[in-house]
């Protein structure tokens, strides 16, 4: 793709996003967007249809992000790396992730449609990069856990500005247990 054609883009995007943060999506318009961005709305058509395509086209660029970083986070711990470990190894793209996708994500999120697409993308993502690592197909009980950890991870970064620390990994290891230790105790 053109150099120039990603930079209006992105400007494109970057416009639509502070909008929705400060005016909320259902007010945003072609017309805002072109405005925010400095361009005419010809320009903005020539990129894209309307404010849905925007959506679709930051859905889409985040969920390929996850998807690229679920499949090496996979290939770590195929290599026998423990989630830890390999989450260790990933710590630099994730937070060069969340440096870049936090405010979109924020934004992202506001927008209902969006968010239910991108539950529903991190489910099936999800589902297919535990198949591939276990090597089986996986109940969907495991896919919302895992799911939930994925989307919790996400949403304390949201709220926290950073990501966890190894001690708040441990702690966290540490309450699972407590709390899925009895539970799993009463199973045998």
């Amino acid at each position: 793709m053109d150099l120039r054609v990603k930079k209006t883009e992105k400007i494109i995007m970057t416009a639509f996003l502070e909008l929705v943060m400060t005016e909320g999506f259902e007010r945003v318009t072609v017309k805002a967007i072109s405005e925010r961005a400095m361009i005419n709305r010809k320009t903005f058509y020539q990129h894209f249809t309307d404010k849905y395509a925007v959506t679709e086209k930051l859905t889409q660029d985040l969920l390929d992000w996850l998807q690229r970083a679920l499949q090496k986070r996979g290939e770590l711990v195929a290599q026998g790396k423990s989630f830890q470990q390999a989450f260790t190894a990933l710590a630099p793209e994730l937070t060069e992730f969340m440096t870049a996708w936090r405010e979109p994500l924020q934004a992202m999120i506001l927008i209902p449609t969006v968010r239910a697409e991108l539950l529903q993308a991190l489910q099936t993502t999800m589902r297919q990069q535990l198949e591939t690592t276990l090597q089986r197909s996986v109940a969907p009980l495991e896919v919302n856990v895992v799911g939930g950890v994925t989307l919790g991870l996400l949403m304390s970064y949201l709220q926290n500005n950073q990501l966890p620390s190894n001690d708040d990994w441990r702690q966290l290891a540490d309450s699972l247990g407590q709390v899925l230790g009895p539970i799993l105790a009463a199973i045998d």
